[in-house]
Parts: structure tokens; sequence; C-alpha cells
């Protein structure tokens, strides 16, 4: 997770410190990395607490575009995502996808299992609807003053 999230972010930091470009990097991070809130709907004051490697990665990544945007060497922005679905390549891991199978399977008149009581919440977003905000946030650092 360190060499896929941390790394790659810290050496295109640095590289675009170093030329002096000031380019807009728009992250990829995850809700989780947050942690496991008492309250909910979670918001901007809440304190990051990861649970997991990936996610305490994911937020050592986000810091570092943090840092260099506050020093004016980049524009960034993290968008945290969660549960995205819609079309693309099927998963390697059996684990993601959930949301296309139920789906598939609704629209095939087939029986969809609901594991434990069913009272747990989760958020889903549309993959149009993050490429949309992936757009938005570049669209929108173009009105960021020029250097």
């Amino acid at each position: 997770d360190y060499k896929a999230n941390v790394l790659p972010m810290q050496l295109l930091l640095e590289a675009c410190r170093k030329s002096g470009t000031f380019p807009v990097v728009i992250f990829s991070g995850t809700s989780t990395q947050c942690g496991m809130p008492d309250e909910l709907p979670v918001d901007e004051n809440v304190i990051d607490d990861p649970i997991t490697t990936y996610d305490f990665h994911k937020l050592q990544a986000e810091r570092w575009l943090k840092f260099y945007s506050r020093k004016g060497w980049v524009k960034g922005v993290s968008l945290r995502l969660t549960n995205v679905y819609g079309p693309g390549p099927k998963s390697s891991s059996a684990d993601r996808g959930v949301l296309n199978i139920m789906i598939k399977k609704a629209l095939q008149g087939d029986e969809l299992t609901i594991y434990g009581t069913g009272e747990y919440i989760r958020d889903y977003i549309f993959i149009d609807d993050v490429i949309k905000a992936l757009l938005s946030c570049f669209l929108i650092s173009k009105g960021f003053s020029k250097r």
C-alpha cells in the first residue's frame, strides 16, 4: 500500500516542486481514512483515525498533498470516495462489485441475499458522478490565480 499510494505521491509532488509548474493534483482517497466514527454523517471536522494499513497510507498521501498545496507548489484536492459502482472491468477481488452483482440479480428477477439484519447503511456513488466530481475539481482549479 505504501508503494502504491504514498511513495508515488511523494515522488510526483517533489517533481512538481522542482519543475515549478504548479499543476492540479486530484487524489482519490477513501472514506475509511477517518476510521470508524462514533457519529454519522461524517464531515470535515471528524478527526482521522485510520484502522487499516491501506487507510493509513491513503491518509499519508493526502497529507503530503495538503502540505505541498499549502506551500503553493501544487494545487491539490482529495476526494474521499466510498463504494463506487457502475460499469467497468470485473474486479479481481471477490469482495468488490457487490452492488453491481445485486443490481444484475434484481434485473434478472433472482433472489437477493441480505446478510445480518439489514440494519447497516452504506453510501454508494455512481461512477458517472465520480467523474463529474473529478472534472469539477479540475475546472474549479482553473479559476485559481496563476503564478
